[in-house]
């Protein structure tokens, strides 16, 4: 997504990479590198992996709108969540969705609601979503591409409000069908959690 107003406005985007051995967790267990399906309860059937997908960054100089006062950091993550499917009896459809006030899509804009919707066929694979190329929104600064930014492909993806206290910033809901019957309640509801490490967590809910 262009970062044109992000980067006009504040001062030179500067991105650290953080160690790609990340915490993860589920409910009541956290562990140290990707969740595998048959060592945690809380990984949804059929999944190897659910990461945040940070990739490792951080965008210092470019606060996430409305995150001010004292101990706010001076920055946001960006988020680009993946989800590792062995396979399974049935198609499986993942929708992401930001969560108001605690992250967008797009930089520009006032930071609409959006969905993002994937699947795979009964015989698995990998859905990653905000990954480069992606487009979301309908209109004007409201609407935008992920893109690489300063030649790399891994440093843009969900801006991500990291104020203290923010958690549950990043709305994941699967069903275990092909996209034309994912309707209705979602066979299962969970959230990111990114911290001003840019590290996170995900937890699903009851």
């Amino acid at each position: 997504m262009s970062r044109t107003a992000e980067s006009a406005t504040t001062q030179p985007i500067r991105r650290r990479t953080i160690a790609k051995g990340m915490a993860w967790s589920v409910p009541a267990i956290t562990v140290a590198a990707p969740v595998s399906a048959a060592a945690a309860s809380g990984v949804p059937p059929c999944f190897e992996q659910v990461d945040p997908g940070l990739g490792g960054w951080a965008v210092g100089g470019a606060r996430y709108p409305g995150c001010s006062g004292s101990g706010t950091p001076s920055g946001h993550c960006d988020a680009r969540p993946r989800f590792v499917i062995r396979p399974c009896d049935t198609p499986v459809t993942v929708r992401v969705t930001n969560v108001s006030g605690r992250s967008r899509w797009c930089w520009d804009g006032t930071g609409p609601v959006w969905t993002q919707t994937k699947s795979v066929t009964a015989a698995g694979g990998t859905l990653t979503f905000a990954n480069v190329g992606d487009s979301v929104g309908t209109s004007g600064s409201n609407a935008c591409t992920i893109q690489a930014q300063s030649g790399t492909a891994v440093n843009d993806g969900i801006h991500v409000n990291i104020c203290p206290g923010v958690v549950d910033q990043i709305k994941f809901e699967v069903w275990y069908a092909a996209p034309a019957q994912a309707t209705g309640t979602p066979a299962i509801t969970g959230y990111f959690t990114i911290n001003a490490n840019c590290t996170g967590t995900y937890r699903l809910v009851p």
